[in-house]
């Protein structure tokens, strides 16, 4: 059954977090506070709502705050005439409020019409319910509402979906996905960030439809694996899910596959939360050079990550047989890919088993060791350069493999990288 099943609620984690669902305990900033208050003395409701709520009640500090009012649109421009406003989806009913360095997302309640693309609602209708906006959401948990006035609003049981630290779809999870099949991979994500279980009825629908995220475009699947593969429960949701996520990453199937997947997962646990040494795990483990490149290349490229990101899979892809107990070769890891990049293939190395933990020890303390010592790993670093080689005699391509040789040279302990030594270094290249 493809279904995550460990976890569960657990008499020490209710205990921890019952306090928080105390609404005295949900103090917030005072920006927020200001929004809530400035809607409210004009006679509309106003509510937090999504992830800071369910956040709170799990004991975490919000990183934003969405707020939801049956305010319209051009109320709410009225009502925040005297601030900065942002309107960043109007024609959805949300404007956003910067106020003390904080950006608020205040949204119409609404109702959504149908979803031709898989993606995105054709319409939106303004609606004076809450419950109606929170019956829109994607899963109980995020479908709570707070107000210092009226307390916590949860018509789904979202604060007992966090005790029993599971995902559920709001309603019918067929329709949720329907709607939008970014949730299909929401749901997983969510269960590996928050190391929750997902319910059966929503897990049967994520493994029935999962072929919708093929409607879904590469950069938002890669947001969401992204936060997937860092997430608590990683390695147990990359195992129950390995076939979503391989799709995700890679609807032919030609590149990867959902065993791929299951072989990087074992991994998932001994790693740092460094996004692009688990993804060269998924390239790279049980696959020879070439094909890891070729599949790192057409699959985390589709992915449309950024150039360091990609250069920083690659990476790891590459130098993953490199010997890392070598000074010279250690020399060299820093001069191509930096100066950090040899401890994190160190550790990659242990982690998937090419070093035991003894040899990890020993690695990154000569490592450290060398680090210290500030070493010549680059052309640049030299004490020389391409004018002291015109000087001497050389042109052209000359210059540049003299001074690659002279490099080679000071790495390998040959010679010091000193200025008189590689100036008759040079001289012995015309």
């Amino acid at each position: 059954m493809r279904r995550l099943s460990r976890f569960g609620m657990s008499q020490e984690f209710e205990k921890r977090l019952r306090p928080f669902m105390d609404t005295e305990r949900f103090v917030l900033p005072e920006a927020v506070d200001f929004v809530l208050e400035r809607l409210n003395s004009r006679g509309f409701e106003a509510y937090v709502v999504g992830g800071s709520v369910r956040d709170h009640l799990m004991g975490r500090v919000p990183s934003d705050y969405d707020v939801t009012t049956n305010a319209r649109p051009h109320q709410m421009k009225d009502v925040f005439s005297d601030c900065r406003v942002v309107e960043t989806g109007l024609q959805h009913g949300t404007l956003t409020v910067v106020l003390r360095g904080m950006n608020i997302e205040v949204t119409t309640y609404r109702v959504d019409g149908a979803y031709d693309d898989g993606r995105h609602p054709n319409e939106v209708t303004f609606t004076a319910s809450l419950e109606e906006d929170l019956c829109r959401r994607d899963f109980n948990v995020n479908a709570i509402a707070y107000s210092p006035r009226d307390g916590f609003v949860d018509p789904f049981d979202g604060r007992g979906d966090i005790l029993r630290q599971r995902i559920a779809c709001v309603g019918d999870p067929v329709k949720r996905f329907s709607e939008d099949a970014l949730r299909i991979l929401r749901a997983v994500r969510f269960s590996s960030a928050l190391g929750f279980s997902i319910d059966k009825d929503t897990a049967d629908a994520v493994n029935e439809m999962y072929s919708s995220l093929s409607l879904i475009s590469r950069e938002r699947i890669y947001q969401e694996l992204t936060k997937l593969i860092l997430g608590q429960s990683a390695r147990e949701v990359m195992e129950g899910f390995s076939h979503v996520i391989a799709y995700a990453m890679n609807p032919s199937g030609s590149f990867l596959t959902s065993e791929d997947v299951r072989k990087a997962a074992g991994f998932m646990e001994g790693t740092s939360a460094y996004a692009e040494m688990r993804y060269a795990m998924i390239f790279g483990i049980g696959k020879d050079e070439e094909t890891s490149r070729a599949a790192a290349k057409e699959v985390y490229g589709s992915l449309k990550p950024s150039r360091k990101s990609m250069n920083d899979v690659m990476a790891f892809i590459e130098s993953r047989f490199a010997d890392t107990s070598d000074e010279y070769t250690l020399k060299k890891l820093m001069g191509r890919y930096g100066e950090a990049f040899p401890e994190d293939l160190i550790l990659f190395r242990r982690t998937v088993g090419f070093i035991d933990e003894s040899e990890y020890i020993k690695e990154k303390e000569a490592y450290r060791i060398l680090k210290e010592m500030k070493p010549c790993v680059t052309v640049g670093e030299l004490a020389v350069n391409g004018g002291d080689a015109s000087a001497a005699g050389l042109k052209g391509a000359e210059i540049g493999r003299a001074l690659s040789a002279l490099l080679d040279g000071v790495m390998r302990g040959e010679f010091h990288n000193e200025r008189e030594i590689l100036l008759r270094k040079l001289a012995e290249f015309r």
